[in-house]
């Protein structure tokens, strides 16, 4: 291929994949605006789901909108859901979104989390310490490394020494699957 013409096939293809990124935000934006808040979470947070695990449409055909179910992602998309569910956390203070946010590959959603969640956690509500820490099992499930293991395991233990129940299981069960990274 001429040095035109791969500059040519380059800039279709560049100009072929932001059409195909717009249709998808555009869609995602109309299915925002038409679901009701509390299900914009679960939808979403399934789309993330299926595009991390890598599974087929068949295995969300009951479960997620029609109109999400054959949208394929991109990393570019993912980081596009992933920032509007911070900003509806942010805006709500609704749990239901850290679930969501937490499906997510790591390399997306830790940082963020670190910051922002990790920090309170030990002093969040209860059912927001729950959603929480599945946010953080999901995001270790997707990996993590033994620098970025370190401050979570420090705010799981301050965790499960300072509440009890559900929350308190669940932080121990993290840290007993995290005790080798």
């Amino acid at each position: 291929m001429s040095g035109k013409a791969f500059v040519t096939h380059s800039v279709a293809r560049h100009e072929s994949d932001l059409f195909v990124e717009e249709r998808i935000i555009r869609t995602m934006m109309e299915i925002m605006l038409r679901i009701d808040p509390k299900e914009r979470a679960t939808q979403f947070g399934l789309l993330l789901e299926k595009h991390v695990l890598k599974k087929s449409d068949e295995d969300y055909a009951d479960i997620l909108d029609p109109q999400l179910l054959h949208i394929k992602l991109d990393e570019s998309s993912e980081s596009f859901i992933f920032h509007v569910l911070t900003f509806c956390y942010e805006r709500s203070k609704d749990p239901a979104y850290l679930w969501a946010i937490g499906k997510a590959h790591s390399s997306i959603t830790l940082p963020w989390f670190k910051k922002e969640i990790l920090p309170q956690l030990a002093r969040m509500p209860a059912e927001h310490g729950w959603q929480a820490l599945i946010a953080l099992e999901n995001i270790i499930d997707d990996g993590i490394t033994h620098k970025d293991i370190r401050p979570v395991r420090e705010q799981l233990r301050t965790m499960a020494a300072n509440h009890g129940g559900r929350r308190k299981e669940l932080a121990l069960r993290i840290l007993d699957t995290t005790r080798n990274i």
